[in-house]
């Protein structure tokens, strides 16, 4: 669907699919996991891990879009529980 879109320039947007982990719950609660929630910073990119096997394969995509920055992963396990992410908490 998003492949038909365009940009401002009239550009067709380039989608790049990744895996999305899964499911993810606290008790009765639906815990909120996501890939693209990662955080560019200085030199770096945050990007959110959910110890699944796909957390390489997508921090692998992740790298290939920012060669020049350092890829940081981090297990947000914990982090999400509170249902927030890290955007939640750097904004």
């Amino acid at each position: 669907m998003l492949r038909k879109f365009k940009d401002a320039r009239g550009r067709l947007l380039d989608v790049v699919p990744i895996n999305l982990p899964p499911s993810n719950r606290f008790g009765d609660v639906q815990l909120p996991v996501s890939y693209p929630n990662f955080f560019i910073l200085n030199g770096g990119v945050n990007v959110p891990t959910f110890d699944h096997d796909f957390d390489s394969d997508v921090i692998a995509t992740i790298q290939k879009f920012f060669p020049h920055r350092e890829i940081v992963p981090f297990s947000t396990l914990e982090l999400i529980r509170g249902r927030g992410a890290v955007h939640c908490v750097t904004s």
